[in-house]
This record gives C-alpha cells, sequence and structure tokens, in this order.
C-alpha cells in the first residue's frame, strides 16, 4: 500500500464505525501555553474538559493531525537526519470518543484494523497496561488486561508475553496536575529479523528502535482532584494517536510483513522519496540510505544523506506552518521556524546549493502533490509559502557565508596556534629561565589568552598572535643554539649563562599548556556568543558546524553570555516602570467605558506606583493600555472633599484596573469618587482603533488574506500597523487608502456583541489572533452588516474601544510604508484631525521644495541655453491643494493630494534630467575649450616652458586643461586658476624637467590656495585645489608667476 492508502484505508475504517472524518487542526495551537499544535487531541480538549459538547453524531471522530515537535519540551530537531525515526513535523492518525464507546471497542477496532484489515503479524505486536507502583496513582487496568488477553489467546498466542505492565511515567494520561486523565495502552511491534516474542518482550519501552510503538490507546474515566485523590468522570472519553510515518515504514519497509531482515526507516518510503527525487534533480547528487551507525559508510556520503534527510523533513515543517499564518520571525514558534529553515538552508551547502538562488521554493510544488489533497491550505498559499522560503533564504544566505566564513578562519587558525604551542611546550620551561623580561611575559599572557580563547578569535589578533610566537621563539632558538646546515644543536654554553630560575612563572605557563590541551577541541564560548551577537549567526547552525569539524562547544556558557547580554539590555531600558505592575490584586473592576465616559465608583484598594499612586476601582469607564490601544487619561473627582486629581494612566492587574493619580491625593478605601474619561483624547483613540480594523480588511481585499496582523500601536494622533507580506506597490497602497476612505464615506454602522468562543472557532470570516488567551465568552467587533448578525465585511475579536459610525472616523490617509522584518510590513496612517494637519505640513513641505526645484531647474535651464542647448520644460500641476484644504473637501483632497505628490516625483526627476544633460553639455563644451585653447598655445609656441593662466568656465575645464597637457607630454610645469563664477578652481601640473628643477605640483597648490582662503593638494605631478575669495585671482596668478619663474 502507498501511505496515501494507509492513511486513507484508516479514515475509512473509522468512519465506517460511525466515526465524523474532521480536518487537522492548525498547527498554530489554541492554547497560549503551546509553541504548535502537537497531538491529535489537542483540538478536541474543550469536549474532554466538557467545555463544549461534541458536535458530532454520534459523538466520535477521525482525523490525521498535522504535529510540529521542534522548540520547548517536545524537540526532536537535533536528532532529525542522523536517525530513521525523529521528524520535526509528523502526522497523528487517531480516533476519538465523546462520552460514548469506551475500551471494549478501541482495542476491538485497534486489533481489527492491525491485524486483521492491514495484517501485522499478531505474534509481532505487545499491548501495554498500566499497572502502578506503591504511590502511583489509580489502580491496576484490568479491564484492558482482560480485552487484551482474549484478543492474544484467540491467536494461540501467550498473554504473559504479549501484554506488558507500564508505569505511570508511560502508561498514565493526565492533562495536569489536575482535571481529566486515565490510563492508557499502547501496541507495539517487534521488528528484530528474527521475530522471537519473548526476546521482543524485553525491548519494549527499552528504547529500541527494533521495537516500536506505533499506536496510543488513552482511555480518559477520572478527574484527578486537588487533594490528589481521582473520582470517576460522568462522561468516559477515548484518545487515540498513531505514528502514521513508523506505520508507513513497517508496511512498506518489510514488504508487507514478509521480510523483516532490514531495519525499517521511514524515510525508505514514499513518505519521502518525492522530495528526495526532487533534491537529486536539483543537486545533480544520489540519496543513499545510509546513517551514521551504517558499517563502512563513507564520510562524504553520509552527510549528503544527513542533509537529503533533513531538507525533506524541513521542507514539511516549513510549508504547513506558513500555510497555517506561521511565518519565520524572532519571537516565540516564529524563531523556532526560522532555525528550522536556516537549518535546511545550512544543510543545503552539503549538496551544492551555494546560495546564489534559492533552492527551498523548489520543493514547494512536490510537497503540495504529496499532500495537497490531504491539507488542501497547502494549494491555497503554495504562492506566499514559495515568496516567503524565497525571501528568507535570500536573507539568511547573506549571514550564513559571513558566519562560515569566520567560523572557519577561527577554527584554523586556533588550531595552528594551539599546535604551535604543543610543539614548543618542552622548551618554555628552559626559555622562561632566559633573560628575556618583556618577551617572557608577553609569551605568558599569549599561553594565558589561548585558554581564555578570546584574542584566538579574531582573524587580525590570531595572525599577530602567531606571526610574533614564531619569530620570539626563532629569536630563543637563535640565542641558545649553534645553527648549523642541518638542523639547531643546543648551545649549553650559551644557555647556562642566560638561565635564571623562575618557578613560579614556570608553573603557571605549564599548567596553563596543560589547559590548551585538554581544551584544543573546544570553539571558545565567547568567540561563538560573538557570531550571534554581533554577526547575528545562529548558536544552533554554531553548534552544528562544531559537530560536522569534530568541536566541542558549551552551549551553556554560550546561554550564560547570552542572559548577561539580555540582563544588560533590560537594565538599560528606560521606561516609566511602574510598581503596581508588578502587583496582585484579588479585585475585579467593570469596565463601562464601551457606553459611557463617565460613571461613579468606589475605590477598593490604592497601591503606591513610583511617583504615582494607583487606585483600583469597582467599576471605571477608563480604557487600560491593552491590545496595542493606548490608555485614557482624565480625571477622578472625590465626592467628600470635591477634589479633582488628574488620572493620567490606567493599569490592567489581573481582573482589576488601576488609575494613575498624583501621589499626594487625598483618598482612602471605600472613598466614592467620579470618573470622567477625557473624551477629546477617547474619540480620536476609537476612530484610530476602527480604522485600524478597517486598514486590516483592506489589506485582505487588495492585498491577500494571509497579510495578516502581526502587531499594532493604537495612539490618538496616529496609528501603526504590522502584517505580512512582502512590499507594496504603489497603486497597491493608493488602493489600500481609496478603499478605506469609500467605507467612512459610505456611513457603515460599527457594532460589537458578546459571542460564545466555541462559536467563534467555527468561522473563517472572524478574525481571531491565535496566540492569544480567549474566555468562554468574546467580543466581536463588526463594521458593516445588520449589527447582531455577524455579517460584516470586517469582524474580529476585540476589547478596545471603537466609534459607533464609520463616518466619525474622518479622512485617513497612509504616512508611509516599510519593512520592519524579514516579511513583515508597516503601515504607519492617520485618520481624522491627524490626517488634516499632516496633510497642511505635507503640503507645505512639497510646495516648498517644487518651489526650490523650480528655481535650480530655472539655473540648468540658462546655463544649458548659454551652451546652445534646449530648456527642459518644468512639468505643470493646477494649483488647487491650498483652496481644497482651506474649505475641507474631504471628498477630493486624499485623491488630489496623491497626484500632487506624483507630480513633484516628477519636477524632482526633470530636474536631475536637466542636471545630466547640463554636465553632459559643460563636459564637452570643457573638452572643446580645452582643445581650443591649448592648440593657441601650441601655435604661440608657449609650451617649451613653464605656463601660468586664468580662465573663466565651469569646473571640469580645468580637469580638461591637464589632460590635454599629459596628453601632450608637457615636461615642464604649468598652473591654472579657472574661474566658475562662485570659486576658483586651481590645478597644477609639473613633467620631468619641472621635477628636475625642484618643482612639485602638491607643493604649489598648498602655497597658492592659502592666497586666496582655499586649500588643496595631490601628488608631484598632479594636485588641485579650489579656493572662495575670487577677487585674490590676480594675487594667485602673480604669486604663480612668480614661483614657476624664479
Amino acid at each position: 500500500m502507498t501511505s496515501a492508502e494507509i492513511r486513507q484505508s484508516f479514515l475509512d475504517f473509522f468512519q465506517e464505525k460511525q466515526h465524523t472524518i474532521v480536518p487537522s487542526a492548525s498547527l498554530l495551537p489554541q492554547s497560549p501555553g503551546l509553541l504548535f499544535t502537537n497531538a491529535g487531541m489537542n483540538q478536541f480538549v474543550p469536549y474532554f474538559l466538557g467545555e463544549q459538547a461534541a458536535p458530532y453524531a454520534p459523538p466520535r471522530a477521525t482525523d490525521t493531525q498535522k504535529c510540529i515537535r521542534a522548540g520547548g519540551k517536545h524537540n526532536d530537531l537535533e536528532d532529525v537526519g542522523y536517525d530513521t525515526y525523529h521528524h520535526t513535523l509528523f502526522e497523528m492518525l487517531g480516533n476519538w470518543s465523546f462520552g460514548d464507546y469506551f475500551k471494549k471497542e478501541a482495542i476491538d477496532w485497534a486489533w481489527e484494523l492491525l491485524v486483521e484489515k492491514w495484517g501485522f503479524p499478531a505474534q509481532r505486536l505487545y499491548a501495554t497496561v498500566y499497572a502502578p507502583s506503591e504511590g502511583d496513582p489509580s489502580h491496576f487496568d484490568q479491564e484492558a488486561y482482560d480485552f487484551w488477553k482474549a484478543k492474544f489467546e484467540a491467536q494461540g498466542l501467550d498473554p504473559a508475553v504479549h501484554i506488558v505492565n507500564g508505569n505511570v511515567k508511560d502508561n498514565f494520561w493526565m492533562m495536569g496536575d489536575t482535571g481529566p486523565c486515565g490510563p492508557c495502552s499502547e501496541l507495539h511491534v517487534n521488528l528484530t529479523p528474527e521475530g522471537d516474542p519473548k526476546a521482543g518482550r524485553e525491548l519494549v519501552n527499552a528504547d529500541s528502535d527494533l521495537c516500536i510503538e506505533i499506536w496510543n490507546l488513552v482511555f480518559i474515566q477520572y478527574n484527578a482532584e486537588p487533594d490528589g485523590t481521582f473520582r470517576d468522570l460522568p462522561a468516559k472519553h477515548v484518545d487515540t494517536g498513531m505514528g502514521f510515518e513508523r506505520v508507513v515504514a513497517i508496511m512498506q519497509n518489510t514488504d508487507g510483513f514478509k521480510d523483516f531482515s532490514q531495519k525499517p526507516t521511514n524515510y525508505n518510503t514514499d513518505t519521502f522519496s518525492p522530495y528526495f527525487r526532487k533534491l537529486e534533480e536539483l543537486s545533480g547528487k544520489k540519496y543513499l540510505d545510509i546513517y551514521p551507525n551504517t558499517p563502512g559508510a563513507d564520510k562524504a556520503l553520509l552527510e549528503d544523506a544527513i542533509a537529503f534527510r533533513v531538507i525533506a523533513d524541513h521542507i514539511r515543517t516549513l510549508s504547513l506552518s506558513i500555510a497555517d499564518g506561521i511565518l519565520p520571525g524572532n519571537n516565540g514558534r516564529n524563531y523556532v521556524l526560522r532555525r528550522i529553515l536556516r537549518r535546511a538552508v545550512k544543510y543545503g551547502r552539503n549538496l551544492g546549493f551555494t546560495g546564489e538562488k534559492p533552492f527551498l521554493p523548489e520543493l514547494v510544488d512536490t510537497l503540495v502533490a504529496q499532500l495537497g489533497g490531504v491539507f488542501p491550505e497547502l494549494k491555497a498559499k503554495s504562492e506566499t509559502i514559495k515568496a516567503t522560503l524565497e525571501r528568507e533564504e535570500e536573507s539568511f544566505n547573506q549571514t550564513l557565508d559571513r558566519g562560515i566564513s569566520l567560523f572557519e578562519t577561527a577554527a584554523e587558525s586556533r588550531k595552528m596556534v594551539i599546535d604551535y604551542c604543543s610543539e614548543i611546550a618542552w622548551a618554555l620551561p628552559t626559555f622562561l629561565k632566559c633573560e628575556l623580561p618583556d618577551d617572557k611575559e608577553r609569551l605568558a599572557n599569549l599561553m594565558l589568552g589561548a585558554v581564555d580563547g578570546d584574542q584566538l578569535t579574531e582573524e587580525k589578533g590570531i595572525r599577530r598572535h602567531e606571526n610574533w610566537l614564531i619569530g620570539t621563539f626563532s629569536e630563543f632558538r637563535f640565542r641558545i643554539c649553534k645553527t648549523t646546515a642541518a638542523n639547531f644543536e643546543l648551545d649549553e654554553e650559551r644557555l647556562v649563562s642566560l638561565l635564571n630560575d623562575e618557578p613560579e612563572l614556570i608553573k603557571r605557563i605549564s599548567s596553563s599548556l596543560g589547559e590548551i590541551s585538554e581544551k584544543k577541541n573546544e570553539l571558545p564560548s565567547k568567540f561563538a556568543f560573538k557570531l550571534y551577537d554581533t554577526f547575528g549567526f545562529p548558536l544552533d547552525l554554531t553548534a552544528l558546524l562544531c559537530r560536522e569539524r569534530g568541536l566541542t562547544l558549551d552551549e551553556e556558557a554560550v546561554e550564560s553570555l547570552m542572559e548577561e547580554q539580555r540582563e544588560r539590555a533590560r537594565a538599560a531600558q528606560k521606561s516609566e516602570t511602574v510598581a503596581a505592575l508588578d502587583l496582585k490584586s484579588d479585585a475585579t473592576t467593570a469596565f463601562v467605558g464601551f457606553e459611557q465616559d463617565e460613571c461613579e465608583a468606589t475605590i477598593l484598594e490604592l497601591h503606591p506606583a513610583g511617583d504615582k499612586l494607583l487606585a483600583i476601582t469597582d467599576q471605571t469607564p477608563f480604557y487600560a493600555e491593552m491590545g496595542g490601544q493606548l490608555g485614557d487619561e482624565g480625571e477622578m473627582l472625590h465626592e467628600a472633599s470635591d477634589a479633582e486629581y488628574l488620572v493620567s494612566g490606567v493599569k490592567q492587574i489581573g481582573n482589576a484596573r488601576g488609575h494613575l493619580v498624583p501621589p499626594q491625593a487625598q483618598l482612602q478605601v471605600g472613598d466614592r469618587v467620579t470618573l470622567r474619561v477625557h473624551s477629546e483624547r477617547r474619540r480620536p483613540l476609537e476612530a484610530h482603533h476602527t480604522a485600524t480594523h478597517l486598514l486590516h480588511w483592506a489589506l485582505h481585499e487588495v492585498v491577500s488574506p494571509d497579510a495578516t496582523q502581526q502587531g499594532s500601536l493604537v495612539a490618538p494622533d496616529r496609528l501603526r500597523f504590522d502584517f505580512s507580506s512582502g512590499a507594496l506597490t504603489g497603486p497597491q497602497l493608493r488602493e489600500v487608502e481609496e478603499k478605506v476612505n469609500a467605507t467612512i464615506a459610505a456611513g457603515d454602522s460599527v457594532s460589537w456583541q458578546e459571542r460564545p468562543y466555541a462559536e467563534i472557532q467555527q468561522r473563517d470570516d472572524i478574525n481571531a489572533f491565535f496566540g492569544d488567551k480567549y474566555g468562554d465568552t468574546v467580543r466581536v467587533v463588526q463594521i458593516g452588516g445588520e449589527p447582531g448578525q455577524l455579517d460584516g465585511y470586517s469582524m474580529e475579536l476585540c476589547g478596545g474601544t471603537h466609534v459607533r459610525n464609520t463616518a466619525e472616523i474622518g479622512l485617513f490617509a497612509i504616512k508611509k510604508e516599510e519593512a520592519v522584518a524579514s516579511g513583515v510590513r508597516r503601515i504607519e496612517a492617520v485618520c481624522g484631525d491627524s490626517t488634516w494637519e499632516w496633510l497642511r505640513e505635507e503640503v507645505e513641505k512639497l510646495d516648498r521644495e517644487e518651489k526650490q526645484l523650480a528655481e535650480k531647474l530655472k539655473e540648468s535651464n540658462l546655463s544649458l541655453q548659454a551652451l546652445g542647448k534646449a530648456a527642459i520644460a518644468l512639468p505643470q500641476f493646477p494649483h488647487i491643494m491650498p483652496a481644497l484644504l482651506a474649505e475641507a473637501k474631504s471628498d477630493q483632497i486624499i485623491h488630489t493630494f496623491r497626484h500632487y505628490q506624483e507630480h513633484v516625483d516628477q519636477v524632482r526627476a526633470t530636474v536631475a534630467e536637466a542636471g545630466k544633460a547640463l554636465k553632459k553639455a559643460e563636459t564637452a563644451g570643457a573638452a572643446k575649450a580645452a582643445d581650443a585653447f591649448l592648440a593657441q598655445v601650441a601655435e604661440e609656441g608657449r609650451l617649451t616652458g613653464n605656463l601660468v593662466e586664468a580662465l573663466e568656465g565651469p569646473p571640469n575645464l580645468l580637469q580638461e586643461l591637464m589632460n590635454g597637457l599629459k596628453k601632450l607630454h608637457f615636461s615642464h610645469a604649468a598652473f591654472f586658476i579657472v574661474d566658475d563664477g562662485d570659486k576658483l578652481h586651481l590645478g597644477a601640473l609639473c613633467g620631468k624637467d619641472a621635477h628636475d628643477a625642484g618643482l612639485g605640483a602638491g607643493n604649489l597648490i598648498k602655497e597658492l590656495a592659502g592666497l586666496a582662503g582655499g586649500k588643496g593638494g595631490g601628488k608631484p605631478d598632479m594636485a588641485r585645489g579650489a579656493a572662495p575669495q575670487r577677487d585674490k585671482k590676480e594675487e594667485v596668478k602673480a604669486a604663480a608667476l612668480a614661483q614657476l619663474n624664479s
């Protein structure tokens, strides 16, 4: 059977048993405690906890779930490629019962599928059952034992051999310290060539790849109580998980269970072979199924085989993650994904992918053909996957090239220095007794430095110490040895005369050399940290390079250096840190700010908070800073004293909200206060927040549904929105802006409502931000549609404040769009009054620049006309912007403003074009003028002596004159002054005869330029300078004549 047939066979089998086939959950988990979805049961947790009812009739499900185990508790990354079965991504086939069938059916069907349908040899199977030790939870799983016993006995097999008791570690599942739990039964397969049941039994749960677990049946029947006891659950559940890649490997590698002579490998299957074939086509190399423990494996071929496996595994992880919206980045799961990508790129070098062209995108079509039918999101997002891989690979190749070069240089040079130290170790005690105090101390410092590794990790430092060491030792040998034609021989008389006992220094050096010997195969942790901190080279790739070269690396020491760096960064950060952020409060503050800006409240708690006082109340209209939206400001009115205090900020502490007021505020717990939000700040905050939602919607419409939010800031005067995408084109930005303004002009309703989170999870048209922690009830903000119907064109889970109608937002404008990280773009925008203020400033700047450009073009045109060239016309634009701004015509202003920006861009380009034309004309004119002048000088016979001339013309006339003289092989001295109407340009040229006479061009310029307040210099044969005082031209000329004719 093919892997696709095996997968479908599993799903069909359980569908026949009335299970609903459900799609795989996203790799982006709903639980904030997980980096990735790592088990089939993740999406069903609410059913097990009783938070939601399973929506299937009967309540049974089956699926194939994509899972990632890389990073965090479950991390198989470093083993991938080196053995037969570790992967970063795997499929978990499973079947579930939610309060329906239990152990008997689960065991019956597992046996039926494996033995009766697929043909697994019963004599090679083992079932484990839970048998607690003293102090372990619950009791022996007699029920499961009896069911398994009947199965094995029906096959004439001894249950005492084929049923294995398991401990709490292997055979008891708990969701947490408390909550649903229960025993589990695992099915293991004996893969030894002999298939001896008794011998195979000893390998169960013994970490042997000759007897592996393929299916785990979890029976959730208890609730773990806080007091350590277990009570029966009212509804019992079944949760099973089968390792898809392992089952495929067994079935395909044994030729349908007929040949167990070769140990099965997950990679020798059609699950991975398509990727190997594509890599063979791209690289020209051949995949061999060999491993580090394969006898007689060629080292180079083994490295290639590991690279094939790593890339084949990683492309699956990368592509399926990107399809689910997880992009490579710098934090959390995004950084794990970036590490995986970089690891694949590094191993690509082993296969000859040099980095000139990305190779990972070339594998995506193969992946889609292999898995697109199972996971349809791969087909839908294939172009996004390719673009993301290409962008990341191109970016990392630059870092990789530099990091590898630095590593190789440091590793090789360190080895050379340490080897040389070892060579001279025998001579050091003698050498240190010599009367060479400076050299002795330097050698001592070098030896100690070699252990530290700090100075032996920079190429210049390495070479410097290396050369000094060799030179010093050579001098030592020269001073105590007799030189012969063949070698050096010790001269005892010389040695005795130089001896000077220094036992402490010798002791230090001997100890140091011993440490060097011990650490010669260890890469200094400071160097690994420097590669990471200075050059951005990942630690895991440094460790990989060490592994390939037989070096060790103290990763804990590097991590310690990284933590020190993080501590320094944290200490350097300056922010208005509020002590209340570290507070805990049991209070709960009701937020009433969605509907009102003012309310009465009672003070529940008071806490000092730096230079403020923090007042927690029972209710508040103040929004606390969260979700990207800045918090409210306003006043607190004390009812008893009529005192009014400024509320400068609001902090969320658990379920409570604290108001920051002046420390001298006379407040007591229990006091009644009136809280009033500054509406002049709240209203623009609401407008910018709703505009952010519209911007997100418009990006989905214009760019891609994959342009998902990566971060945001909502302030009263601006918004900032980070999203996953490549760079946007000018037309795309204009269209986004126009769509937002069109919805604002339409005056669409903005509404919100609370709904069960379970209901929202079933909707793919409502934006939720995975990784955020949502409660059972969530708030949906809807733009457009009928309020309460969840039928808007923009719908997001959001706890922030918003306008009630899009018309309240006012005019919207995008200020700029830029990159903030690989694959992440940022838009800064404004709305309402902030837009008009920004437009006025921008129009003033553009108007000022346009006038300056027009003047520059006028000057260029005058010069062009003087040179007989045609003038260049200035682009025209109707100057209606001031009128539109004055009349505040929002229906025309943005469109016209964008055209005005384009007009100024055209003016800029026109002026640049005129500058190029003028330079070209001046160069041609200067060359022509220089030729004419030199022809006249030659005709007058003045090239036979020194030459001093003052002329008028462009600056490049000077260079043309000097070039012309050089072409004529002028052998005397020449001094030119070119006046361009702004300053004097000076040039001196000295030929052979002038040099013989003691003249130098550089000296001439230095002396003569100073006479007109200028400076310059150059070489003896040619030099240039400039001077601002044009009125000193004749004085400079006279001085030059005097110099050259003296």
